[in-house]
């Protein structure tokens, strides 16, 4: 398990006073973390390749709810994501290694 408690953590300028936010920290290795501020205690932990396709998927307008759809609902669940294969130092999904256990995030 990564110890987070000593990143630093951001909140999107969008975020409004509402609580329904979340927060992103970058890692060493080119990996990121993003946590509910409702829930600081867990967070997702993403590689590069991961955190660059989800960054592209948000510019491009993937997530954005439908015209005239209620808050919280995205449509249909899809189904497994496909497996992004990656260069060897960016295998693509999968845990992220405890420190010590992968040098790319010493």
């Amino acid at each position: 398990m990564i110890d987070l408690a000593g990143e630093h953590w951001r909140t999107s300028s969008y975020s409004g006073p509402t609580g329904n936010c979340v927060e992103v920290a970058d890692l060493p290795g080119g990996r990121h973390a993003v946590r509910d501020t409702k829930d600081r205690g867990r967070a997702l932990c993403f590689r590069s390749r991961e955190w660059r396709a989800f960054v592209a998927g948000v510019r491009s307008g993937e997530f954005d709810r439908p015209a005239g759809s209620p808050a919280g609902c995205f449509g249909p669940v899809p189904s497994a994501p496909e497996r992004v294969s990656g260069p060897p130092e960016d295998p693509g999904y999968g845990p992220v290694p405890a420190p010590g256990a992968d040098s790319a995030i010493r």
